[in-house]
C-alpha cells in the first residue's frame, strides 16, 4: 500500500481530531450530568442509608477507576 496524498492525510488528520474533541466533550458532558444529578436537591432529601440501594464491590470500584483513568488517558 502507497503512502497517502496530502489530501487525504489532512482528511484523516482532521477526522483524528475531531473524535478526540467529541471524546473529549463526550466525557465532560457525562461528569457535568453527574454532578448535576449528584448536586440535586431531590437527592438531599434523603436519608445517606435509604440513598445507599447497592454498594459496589471492592472489585467493581478497582474496575470502574481503571475505566475512567482509560478514558481520560485516551481524550
Amino acid at each position: 500500500m502507497g503512502q497517502l496524498c496530502a489530501k487525504c492525510a489532512q482528511l484523516l488528520y482532521d477526522l483524528v481530531l475531531s473524535v478526540r474533541t467529541f471524546s473529549s466533550n463526550l466525557v465532560q458532558d457525562v461528569k457535568e450530568c453527574l454532578t448535576q444529578i449528584r448536586d440535586c436537591s431531590c437527592l438531599k432529601q434523603m436519608k445517606a442509608e435509604d440513598r445507599q440501594l447497592y454498594k459496589p464491590t471492592l472489585r467493581e470500584e478497582v474496575i470502574a477507576q481503571e475505566f475512567l483513568q482509560h478514558i481520560e488517558r485516551a481524550v
